[in-house]
């Protein structure tokens, strides 16, 4: 592991700076047409609400073709906020480039570091300001915007991520797979020293590792409403399906490093926020034919994982889904829970590799995904956030079955390998 993710022009620039009360980091790959906005929103939060303090732009760059560097250091900005672009060592993606500006806000000594999405079109100074401002005041070491998003983008979230960190941690935690976050001094030099940098945690799973660690640690956390947001991964692609895999596989290896949190878990608390969440938008061009068609092809080609992974009770009824019609596709709430467990715990104890396990559950989240659009259809936008609840009621309740399920697994090697 690279004992640092810092290049040495970037450590000859922080020795230039010495010092800084508020950094602002933006990783880049390939957003020259985007980064512009995000930098001008930066700079004006400096401007409008931290005159006083000495506030540093860096852009941490994974070696765009693009020129996304020069885009940032073009822009026009005011003297008094100092700038630089850099790389980064170690593995390659978004990870090691937010270790990067995790370690020169450490370096600089800043009071507070702010990680912002260089694809967010949407982000304002005010935006900024919200992120910031819970770290200033000393309320929270770890802030989270909640993002506005459309419902085909939002579903990872809230039928997967949202319920299973309610389950395991005992804290509603929306909207977590933001992008975007606010450091305090001390947890940017924590994270930055963490060892996960060149796994999984620091690539597509970096947003719920952030968040599960601050939870498990007792890290003070606020959310704050924030701007909307889309993704840019498209369904199919490989980008799109090790963002899936890798979350997952974030999220279920605390299943075992975390085992003392869930077992001894009360009932779920709302974390901090300085306001509500916003409301999730009516998409117009939800993925249904491709979600379908990916349930299918899945259920062929893991057909013997699946099958090893998920109790009867729980396999008959997800295979009788492929008989029915997509629009009329219904899904219940308990079924998808038992589901999502039955791979955590073969996540951990099966003699499966574990990411075909966290792969493979990217099949029946498909089917889930339909069900959920039509009842969505059938019930309105309005009845969004009572279906999202509904859903994560029925994680916490399906806790006994987690238990049992864990402490009863006993792994088995099949006489033939599982393709």
């Amino acid at each position: 592991m690279f004992d640092s993710a810092l290049l040495d022009d970037a450590r000859a620039e922080i020795g230039k700076i010495r010092s800084a009360d508020i950094v602002i980091g933006i990783p880049s790959y390939r957003n020259a047409r985007t980064i512009g906005g995000v930098v001008r929103s930066a700079a004006q939060a400096a401007l409008e609400y931290h005159a006083d303090k000495r506030v540093v732009l860096v852009n941490v760059d994974s070696n765009s073709s693009d020129g996304t560097p020069s885009a940032f250091m073009r822009l026009r900005l005011p003297p008094e906020i100092q700038r630089f672009t850099t790389g980064y060592q170690g593995l390659t993606g978004h990870g090691s480039a937010v270790r990067a500006v995790l370690e020169v806000a450490s370096a600089l000594q800043a009071r507070a570091c702010v990680v912002l999405d260089a694809t967010s079109t949407d982000l304002t100074a005010e935006h900024v300001q919200a992120m910031l401002l819970p770290i200033l005041e000393g309320r929270a070491h770890l802030v989270l915007p909640m993002h506005e998003w459309d419902d085909s983008d939002a579903v990872l979230e809230d039928l997967l991520i949202y319920p299973m960190v309610r389950l395991m941690y005992g804290w509603r935690a929306r909207r977590t797979l933001t992008g975007d976050w606010a450091f305090s001094g001390r947890l940017a030099l924590a994270y930055a020293e963490q060892d996960v940098w060149e796994t999984d945690a620091a690539r597509y799973g970096l947003d719920i590792w952030l968040v599960v660690m601050a939870l498990a640690s007792r890290v003070p956390i606020v959310q704050v409403p924030s701007c909307h947001k889309t993704t840019t991964l498209v369904f199919g692609s490989s980008a799109y399906d090790q963002r899936f895999s890798h979350t997952v596989s974030t999220l279920m290896r605390h299943l075992s490093t975390h085992q003392r949190l869930w077992r001894a878990r009360n009932a779920a608390q709302e974390l901090p926020a300085d306001g509500p969440a916003p409301a999730v938008r009516n998409s117009e061009a939800r993925p249904r034919e491709l979600f379908w068609r990916g349930f299918q092809q899945g259920m062929r080609h893991w057909k013997r994982t699946i099958r090893r992974i998920l109790r009867p009770e729980n396999h008959e009824p997800l295979a009788h889904m492929l008989r029915a019609e997509p629009d009329s596709l219904a899904f219940p709430d308990d079924l998808w829970a038992r589901i999502v467990l039955d791979f955590g715990v073969c996540f951990n104890k099966a003699e499966l590799d574990p990411e075909k396990v966290a792969a493979s559950l990217a099949t029946p989240f498909y089917a889930r995904c339909l069900a959920f659009w039509n009842e969505i259809d059938r019930r309105g936008p309005g009845a969004y956030e009572s279906l999202v609840e509904s859903q994560a009621a029925a994680f916490e309740s399906q806790h006994p079955y987690l238990a049992e399920r864990w402490d009863s697994y006993v792994a088995w090697v099949p006489d033939s390998p599982v393709r």
